[in-house]
């Protein structure tokens, strides 16, 4: 039996683990107050499709929709600041992303292991985008960057990324940032920014 999960009005998080691994649940809605979502509160819930997240979410904990396989779309709400550490990491059938102004922490590997996105298009507000944040995302084919420091690893791996737009806020790119991304054909580095020698190690120049 699958269902709608109804969180009670009045609390202000979701414990850690609290929903971990309940395959029963296919859609989840935050009533307004809940302002924290705990450590693998909903991680390994196979079944879990929709989430609708209230405005006012600040801290989305690590691991906290991890392997959630069936969510198709993240809508992140308005005054969201913090995401964990794989907090969406292994959403093998997530398609559309969307970030919100305000937006300051994006923890490692937090979305790891996505075979369905085409776009990434960060906030001008992201201060810290966590080493391997975006590795391995299969089918990405464009990034923004707006702002911020862009950590090791953070979107390795995406072999299928075509267009990578840095504007000049962008702070530091870290070693392997961009490694092993052989279709990025054009780089413009905005004059400020720094670049670790091998951020974009095993790009294709020919």
């Amino acid at each position: 039996m699958t269902r709608k999960l109804k969180i009670a009005i009045g609390r202000d998080s979701i414990k850690p683990a609290e929903f971990y691994g309940r395959n029963d649940i296919t859609s989840v809605d935050f009533p307004t107050g809940i302002r924290e979502i705990g450590i693998c509160a909903f991680s390994d819930c196979e079944n879990l499709q929709s989430i609708k997240f209230n405005d006012d979410l600040q801290k989305i904990g690590d691991n906290a929709f991890q392997y959630c396989g069936s969510i198709k779309e993240l809508v992140l709400p308005s005054n969201l600041k913090y995401i964990g550490d794989s907090a969406f990491s292994g959403l093998t059938d997530v398609r559309k992303i969307e970030f919100n102004e305000g937006l300051e922490t994006i923890g490692k590997m937090a979305f790891a292991y996505l075979d369905n996105i085409k776009e990434i298009v960060l906030p001008s507000t992201v201060i810290e985008i966590g080493d391997g944040s975006f590795q391995y995302l299969s089918t990405l084919e464009k990034v923004i960057i707006k702002n911020g420091t862009v950590g090791e690893f953070a979107f390795n791996g995406c072999q299928n990324l075509k267009e990578l737009e840095l504007y000049p806020d962008v702070k530091e790119l870290k070693a392997f940032a961009f490694g092993n991304c052989p279709q990025i054909k054009e780089i413009i580095i905005p004059e400020k920014t720094i670049v670790s020698d091998l951020a974009f190690l095993d790009l294709d120049r020919k």
